[in-house]
Parts: structure tokens; sequence; C-alpha cells
């Protein structure tokens, strides 16, 4: 029975709901960031074949924040348990201040995008609402729908 929660669990958190890569030439080694079912994963490469992947359980997000400019846009997503929130960068970071992590050099619709999609699912699972028996396209959807703010700058 535990078995086959684990088995189902692991299928579906092999749904890609969303991928987004930060802009070369402005990040010389593109960084790229995806939403599943149970995570949001960072990869920041350093260099060649190098990289820092970090997992962030969905549960853990506390909130998600953008900055939008005519082309790119800036995200930032502040955790539950990181207390140097410094690991995902696609620019310099600002530690001592104790602000989130920023991925940058997003383009602007992938950063209006994901970050409806994180308020959607921050918002589900503070609800305590059940999203695994949801299909992936409806989740993805229901998601940004529900995340989605007023209007974004024109």
């Amino acid at each position: 029975m535990e078995r086959d929660k684990l088995y189902d669990v692991a299928i579906r958190s092999h749904d890609i709901l969303f991928k987004a890569d930060t802009v070369f030439p402005f990040i010389l080694f593109p960084d790229t960031i995806m939403l599943d079912r149970e995570k949001l994963t960072i990869i920041h490469r350093q260099f060649f074949r190098m990289a820092k992947i970090t997992a962030i359980r969905i549960k853990d997000i506390l909130n998600a924040e953008v900055d939008i400019g005519p082309f790119f846009g800036l995200l930032r997503v502040t955790t539950r348990y990181f207390s140097d929130q410094s690991q995902f960068v696609g620019s310099e970071p600002d530690t001592k201040n104790g602000k989130p992590p920023v991925i940058n050099y997003l383009w602007r619709s992938d950063a209006i995008k994901l970050h409806s999609m994180l308020q959607g699912y921050i918002i589900a699972t503070q609800k305590e609402i059940e999203c695994s028996e949801i299909s992936k396209e409806e989740l993805v959807a229901l998601l940004y729908d529900l995340g989605q703010s007023v209007s974004p700058a024109s």
C-alpha cells in the first residue's frame, strides 16, 4: 500500500509543469528553473558541465515576487528553511540584508507565468488542496489562473 503511494508520487513528480532558462548572453551559463508537482528546482550553472542544483518543496515556499521590465523578468523566492537565501543566483545576491534568492534575466513572459503558477501553488497549499489527482494540463491552467495578479505592467 505505502509502496504504491510512493510509486504514484514518484511518477507524478516527473510532470514538469513549467520550465524556463535565463537568457544568454546576459547570463553566460544560463540557469534553469523547473516547477513540478512536488518541488521547484533551480539549476545554477557556474561553468561548462558544472551546476549547483537546489530543489525546494512547494510546501516550503512562502512567497514569490516578480520584477518585470520590457523584455526580462526577475523572480525572488522566499522559503521557509534557507537562512542564507543566496544559492540560486542569476545575479549578485544581497545576503547581508537577508534578501531572498534571485533568478534574473528570465524572459518577461516566463517570469510572469512562473510567478503566477507559484502564487497559485502557495494558495492551494495553504488551503490544503490536494493537486495530485488533477491532470497536468488542467493543473497548469488552474494554478496560473489562481495565482494571477491584477495585470502585469504594460
